[in-house]
């Protein structure tokens, strides 16, 4: 029973984030190809760069894409609730 409970908690809170899941799967499926081709651009390797962000970038842009929506629906009904009031 606690062990059903418990895989139906983790597929709820797997569904809830799942863009934020396939967003740090690809960012990690391609950082060794970023890490390869910063190290053929420099010519050495050993050194950190910005490859090393994708992962984070990933999530940041998967934040804003899924927040954008949200704030802009809340912008336009105070655009609108102003116009109104004018």
């Amino acid at each position: 029973m606690q062990r059903t409970m418990r895989i139906k908690k983790a597929l709820r809170w797997a569904n809830k984030n799942k863009a934020y899941i396939l967003a740090i799967t690809i960012a990690a499926a391609l950082t060794p190809q970023a890490i390869q081709y910063a190290e053929c651009e420099r010519g050495y390797s050993g050194a950190i760069g910005g490859e090393f962000l994708l992962i984070p970038l990933a999530i940041l842009v998967t934040y804003f894409i899924k927040t954008i929506p949200k704030e802009m629906k809340a912008i336009w009904a105070e655009v609108t609730q102003d116009e109104k009031a004018q």
